[in-house]
Formats: C-alpha cells, sequence, structure tokens
C-alpha cells in the first residue's frame, strides 16, 4: 500500500545527512533545493525534483528512489530523519520552507487539512442543515456537533473557536492560510506544450545540453537515449519518448516534457523555433528534418487534416439546404472567405483547391 504523502518511508535510513548535502543544497528562506554536482547525473544549480500533479507534493529522485522534498529538509536541517509526518503549516504541500514545515502526529496533521474539493461551503466543518447553517468537529476520533446558526459566517466562526480550543498550535490559522508562499526562482509545474506551440520553459534546455543528452537521426526522425544523465533507468541507445502512430510524441527531460518535433529544430538549426512547427505530410509522428517547417499558425491551420465532424469529406466545403448548392469557403489572414456555390461537390472542391494553390502555395494538405 502506498505511504500518505509526507509519511516515513521504509528506504529512508538508505540516505544519510552526509550524502544528501553531498548532492544537494536546501534554501530554507525558500524551500528550494538545488543539484550540487552530478552524482545523480544533473546539472549543478538546478532546481532538484517534480512536483506531483495530483498530491501537490515535491518529490526528488535520488539514485532511483523518490524522496518527498518536506523530508528531506527535515533531515537537512536537523541531521535525522523526521519519526512521524511533516505538515506543512499554510496547508500548500509545495511550500518547502524551514518555518513552514514541522513534525506532528497523523492526527495533528489531520486537524490542518485543506478544505476537501467537494466542500460547498469553503469551510471545513461548516455545512447546510435543516434550514440553517451547522458546525461540528471532530476530536479524538469523535465527532462534536458545535450548533446551528443563521449565518455561514456564524458557523466558521463557531468552528474556528472550537479548533483553537482543541487543535491549539496544529490549526491553521487564518494569517497563515492567506500568506503565499514567495515566487520560486523557476516554475515549480510546467505543463507539457500543446501541439507544436512554443513552450514558456524551452529557454531551460539549451543545444548543448540537448546534444549531449539525446542524439536525433534526420532521416528516420527518432531520437535516442545518448546519456543517463536524466534518468539512471533509461538504456543507451533505446529510442525517447511516446511514440503512438499518428500522434505526437514527447520526451520527458528533468520533468519537463517537450514536443519531439520541436526537440529536432533545436538539435538540427541550435535553437528554438520562433513559431509552430508544421509537419508537411500532415502526420504528426513523421519527425523526419525534411518533413518539419516552422510556420506561424495561420500557416500551420492551413494544413490541418479533415475536422472529424466535417460531413462532406472535404475542408472548407458544406452543402447549404437553404439554396441546394454546395459552398466553398476558406479562411485567410483570420477572416472566412466565401469562395462561391456550386452545383456541384467536386466542383466546390476544385474552387477551394485552385485558391490554396495560388494564394497558400505550400500550406495546405493536397488531395491524392
Amino acid at each position: 500500500m502506498t505511504n500518505p504523502a509526507g509519511h516515513p518511508t521504509d528506504f529512508e535510513s538508505f540516505l544519510t545527512w552526509e550524502a544528501l548535502t553531498e548532492m544537494l543544497s536546501y534554501d530554507p528562506a525558500r524551500g528550494e533545493f538545488r543539484w550540487v554536482r552530478r552524482g545523480n547525473r544533473e546539472w549543478p544549480g538546478r532546481i532538484a525534483g517534480c512536483i506531483d500533479t495530483n498530491s501537490g507534493y515535491r518529490r526528488i529522485k535520488i539514485l532511483g528512489r523518490s524522496f518527498f522534498a518536506s523530508r528531506l529538509a527535515w533531515l537537512y536541517m536537523k541531521k535525522r530523519w523526521p519519526t512521524q509526518l511533516i505538515d506543512h503549516k499554510n496547508g500548500n504541500p509545495g511550500d518547502d520552507r524551514w518555518i513552514n514545515l514541522r513534525e506532528v502526529s497523523r492526527t495533528e496533521n489531520m486537524h490542518n487539512r485543506r478544505v476537501s474539493k467537494n466542500s460547498k461551503t469553503g469551510v471545513n466543518g461548516v455545512y447546510w442543515q435543516n434550514g440553517g447553517w451547522a458546525a461540528r468537529i471532530r476530536v479524538d476520533g469523535k465527532r462534536i456537533f458545535l450548533g446551528t446558526f443563521n449565518t455561514i459566517e456564524e458557523a466558521a466562526a463557531a468552528r474556528a473557536g472550537a479548533e483553537i480550543a482543541h487543535y491549539g498550535e496544529h490549526q491553521r490559522a487564518v494569517s497563515e492560510r492567506s500568506v503565499p508562499a514567495p515566487e520560486p526562482l523557476e516554475p515549480l509545474k510546467k505543463p507539457a506544450p500543446k501541439r507544436g506551440v512554443i513552450g514558456d520553459f524551452e529557454s531551460f534546455l539549451t543545444h548543448e545540453e540537448l546534444i549531449e543528452i539525446l542524439s536525433y537521426d534526420p532521416v528516420s526522425g527518432f531520437f535516442t537515449w545518448r546519456s543517463k544523465k536524466t534518468n539512471p533507468r533509461i538504456k543507451i541507445g533505446s529510442r525517447a519518448g511516446d511514440h503512438k502512430e499518428g500522434e505526437y510524441s514527447d520526451i520527458t527531460i528533468l520533468c519537463r516534457k517537450f514536443r519531439a518535433h520541436r526537440l529536432a529544430w533545436l538539435y538540427m538549426t541550435g535553437k528554438w523555433p520562433k513559431g509552430v512547427i508544421d509537419h508537411i505530410d500532415g502526420i504528426k509522428s513523421d519527425n523526419r528534418w525534411d518533413n518539419l517547417r516552422d510556420v506561424t499558425k495561420g500557416q500551420n491551420a492551413h494544413n490541418s487534416r479533415l475536422n472529424k465532424n466535417n460531413k462532406s469529406g472535404h475542408t472548407g466545403v458544406s452543402f447549404r439546404s437553404d439554396s441546394g448548392k454546395w459552398r466553398a469557403i476558406i479562411r485567410l489572414n483570420g477572416k472566412l472567405k466565401n469562395l462561391g456555390q456550386y452545383d456541384t461537390a467536386e466542383d466546390a472542391v476544385n474552387a477551394r483547391e485552385k485558391f490554396e494553390r495560388e494564394f497558400l502555395s505550400d500550406f495546405f494538405i493536397r488531395s491524392a
């Protein structure tokens, strides 16, 4: 069974304080760990670990084992592993500043839990019941009813008073809930870039670092691992990233996902593309170098494949029931242009393709 976040793990004895301080440095004011040396195949100075998108806790992988950053902070500062749970005072599991951490029992940790996402009031222990606002609290495993009130503010005040009386320092004060963590030096979690659009963290990876980690074959369009620097478990020479036929390929480097076609552009040109990367043949998984081009978003849209909701079988061609004719349209420079109405679908398709050849040049998929 998986241990809850912040819980002691049975392999923590594997990592000593001496070994930790040799590999990582911890800034107690910012709550950030950074790599000190390459012993863990990471770059010195880089922020360590990733935010777990499900729990919000930062995890740091050391020699194949994943540790909670909050527990590593305790080891770093106290020179010993915590024997109980580590609680984040302000309720933010990603805020690992030293002043925000404390060692508590599981019950004490529960007293500081955040409001459930299923709560309809936004206040722990406050709910609507029989025409009034009810408040309750759990103490030593038993539920205590605090009364029914005319307003939600009165119920919340009763709950807060009970927390102070029963929980003491382990209740999350209003001031702690409202004080945000300081801005990190680097973003704590990053979404994968959408399609070929530039990701705001691409400056994180340089051309020199990329060619040290990966090898790219411009003929096949495949990336293979050249180094175990980012993951000691990978097999050197194995193909990198996910590769599902007809879908974009993502490659994870130091907890960040990059589109393979954008990495190919960086690999071959030494710089990130300015626009979006278009697959000339329209096949998202075909990352051969001669199939990629740096284009604007508008140009890329001209090379889009047929929409799944299209009923005519041709992009920009539709049947008009009011006139009984086939209409051809196209979007140019953000504006919709009407190309006319025709007696047959074939005539409408020909009109659309003629316009594309004349004005759009290479930025469309031609009919077979």
